[in-house]
């Protein structure tokens, strides 16, 4: 019997990673705190709570730090803290949906995603081998694991493809067809899309697997009576919305209107709606223009329309695999790089934007120059995680590529599909990939951070 709960100090845990190294509030673990407190009250009507479950009484004596520490706002690890009440050897298979390409349903093709997407899944491969090992130097708690608890983890990769649909199979499939009982992920660490994740919670949760999402930010996910089993570890829309409506209210911006381009998907819908009532607060008024994902002539028509309204301020909520058409039609129908008038537009990107590396066209890097992008900040030198995760990324030899590879595409969950590192991938360090876009950040001329009430968020200025 499995039962859950985040953020406490009980001695019979283990952890599901999350491959983010990172010191980070804004883990959502309220489904998991009704789920430990149903099983304790069942516990306590039938004479079963264990001794080391710590009452009322004897968590107020507890030290300031130890309750700190116990109510989870401030976990130096990413982690899903999972309970067992018997120490037995066990592998727990993990499903890592990582978002290895994107497939194209009209052409039933897929491509392979770029050098960004390499190191989310080195970094969930480091982290369930430091887990597996009980080394410390990037998770100092995985020392403390008792020696008495035998749990490995064993990871299981599922390319997500950027597609609801070929995400579902690959779940539907390791979980319930004999052939692929081997893989049966019982956590399951994934999604990035928010449109892909959105509908595998709901299975997660008809099925009772723990879900984590890294990158998945749509507000429709904290519904947990809709999603009782998924949590995440980066904070939803409605807090960067915030974020991007303090910073245009005030000088230099003084803003009274922003406008926005979305993608017509679970995350940019969430995305709009947090920051139209974010505007509505300020007292700013908002238009907004969906279009659907790789859909050419719908992203014309919204920038058409968004040109027509006369926005200055534009917020552009689309993913890479979209960046470069929308840019040009945004030259096209001036609305970038400056009118025939002389009048200028901010162009300010969500964190869907993974990087501007993969934008070629040269009339397309001039329409987002001097653009931003804001986001929370889940990265940097400034992050004692991360700095430790930085030491041990740059002892990584060809040798650990040798070995992730083994575990990506093809593989027998995959056999059509190639995704393998290059070998050299470990000759930049760890601060070269971030200065250099590698880790999910664009290139940037300027960073700037700030705090805004609920989130900390990072400013990246694009220059060309």
């Amino acid at each position: 019997m499995v039962f859950l709960q985040v953020g406490t100090t009980s001695q019979n845990l283990f952890f599901s990673i999350i491959p983010l190294f990172v010191n980070h509030p804004f883990l959502d673990t309220a489904p998991f705190h009704r789920a430990h407190i149903r099983q304790r009250r069942k516990n306590e009507r039938t004479g079963k709570l264990n001794s080391h479950h710590t009452n009322r009484k004897e968590r107020r004596a507890m030290p300031k730090r130890k309750r700190k520490n116990e109510n989870g706002s401030q976990m130096t690890i990413l982690l899903l803290f999972l309970f067992l009440q018997t120490y037995t050897a066990v592998d727990i298979n993990i499903g890592l949906f990582l978002r290895l390409s994107t497939f194209d349903p009209t052409s039933n093709t897929r491509i392979k995603k770029g050098i960004a997407y390499d190191s989310s899944a080195v970094a969930a491969f480091v982290a369930i081998d430091h887990f597996n090992q009980r080394k410390d130097t990037i998770i100092p708690e995985f020392a403390q694991i008792p020696s008495s608890c035998n749990i490995q983890f064993v990871p299981h990769v599922f390319d997500s493809q950027s597609h609801q649909k070929q995400t579902l199979n690959a779940f539907l499939k390791a979980r319930y067809d004999s052939s692929w009982s081997n893989y049966k992920p019982e956590i399951v660490i994934g999604c990035s899309r928010s449109a892909v994740t959105t509908p595998l919670a709901l299975l997660t949760g008809i099925a009772e697997v723990p879900q984590v999402s890294f990158y998945s930010t749509s507000t429709k996910l904290d519904d947990t009576k809709t999603y009782p089993t998924f949590l995440r570890t980066i904070p939803s829309d409605g807090l960067v919305a915030q974020t991007i409506t303090e910073l245009l209210v005030k000088p230099p911006y003084n803003t009274k209107k922003i406008s926005m381009l979305y993608v017509n998907d679970a995350y940019g819908t969430s995305y709009m709606e947090a920051l139209q009532e974010a505007c509505v607060a300020h007292n700013i008024m908002f238009n907004a223009y969906a279009f659907s994902f790789q859909n050419p002539k719908t992203i014309e028509d919204a920038v058409k329309a968004l040109a027509q309204s006369d926005g200055r301020i534009i917020v552009g909520c689309v993913f890479d695999d979209d960046l470069e058409t929308l840019m040009k039609l945004a030259l096209k129908y001036n609305i970038a790089g400056g009118d025939p008038d002389g009048k200028q537009h901010l162009w300010i990107f969500t964190d869907s934007i993974q990087g501007v590396n993969n934008v070629k066209d040269k009339d397309a890097r001039r329409a987002m120059d001097g653009s931003l992008r804001v986001l929370a900040n889940g990265k940097g030198r400034n992050i004692d995680g991360w700095r430790r995760f930085e030491k041990i990324w740059d002892t990584l030899t060809t040798d650990d590529i040798t070995q992730y590879n083994s575990q990506l595409p093809p593989i027998v969950t995959d056999p059509d599909f190639k995704y393998q590192i290059h070998s050299n991938y470990f000759e930049k360090t760890c601060n070269e990939r971030l200065e250099a876009g590698e880790f999910t950040d664009g290139k940037y001329f300027k960073r700037m951070e700030r705090a805004s009430r609920m989130v900390h968020c990072r400013f990246d200025f694009y220059y060309f």
